[in-house]
């Protein structure tokens, strides 16, 4: 949970989207999520953005967060997406530490404290980009 897979079906721009389809288990951890290794400038300030589609069914929250690649600490998040949206477009800023030269940008879901943690429904996720400010 979930399947993960490539998409024309709906796309933001170009050929294709990432699509995130859940069953509507209750996983209270494990969630596959998506992660990404990628090099940076140590002190290097960024922006991370990326552009997303939601039709979720969960009493959950998902989010983007960047992890320094050395000790793993946290860098910084962005804010839960929304369960149900057209297109929108979410983005936050961080600054990468002196000891590192990576960082860790993962899309995951947060702890859950409800009584069920269900996720049902599908998310699609395109035009993911990292620029140095």
């Amino acid at each position: 949970n979930p399947q993960i897979a490539l998409t024309n079906g709906q796309k933001k721009t170009g050929y294709n989207s990432l699509v995130m389809i859940f069953n509507g288990s209750d996983r209270s951890s494990g969630v596959r999520g998506i992660t990404q290794v990628v090099a940076v400038k140590p002190g290097g300030r960024y922006s991370f953005k990326f552009h997303y589609r939601a039709e979720l069914e969960t009493a959950v929250s998902f989010r983007w967060s960047v992890k320094n690649a050395t000790d793993g600490s946290p860098i910084g998040a962005g804010d839960p997406i929304q369960t149900k949206t057209d297109w929108t477009v979410g983005d936050f800023p961080f600054t990468v530490p002196d000891n590192t030269d990576g960082v860790f940008i993962s899309f995951t879901r947060d702890p859950c404290t409800a009584m069920k943690c269900t996720t049902g429904g599908s998310l699609w996720i395109d035009d993911v980009s990292l620029s140095a400010q």
